[in-house]
């Protein structure tokens, strides 16, 4: 009779660390895709960032003084 019940009581334990432990490790793991994307989307902003001040730089350009370039002396 007592081997029964210590191998219920182990099986409750198990259980009951079954029942805390995958809701945690699913929590971890949710956690972590987010940080994942919020590190994809802000790298995303910094390229669009990037590349925008790269089109400004490239719209203000003129060719002001090319020719002085080209020219014999």
């Amino acid at each position: 009779m007592k081997t029964i019940t210590m191998h219920s009581t182990k099986i409750m334990h198990v259980k009951r660390i079954r029942i805390t432990l995958l809701p945690l490790l699913a929590i971890l793991i949710l956690a972590s895709v987010n940080a994942r994307e919020k590190t994809v989307a802000s790298e995303k902003e910094i390229v669009v960032l990037t590349l925008k001040k790269y089109k400004d730089a490239l719209q203000s350009l003129t060719t002001e003084g090319t020719f002085e370039l080209f020219a014999e002396d």
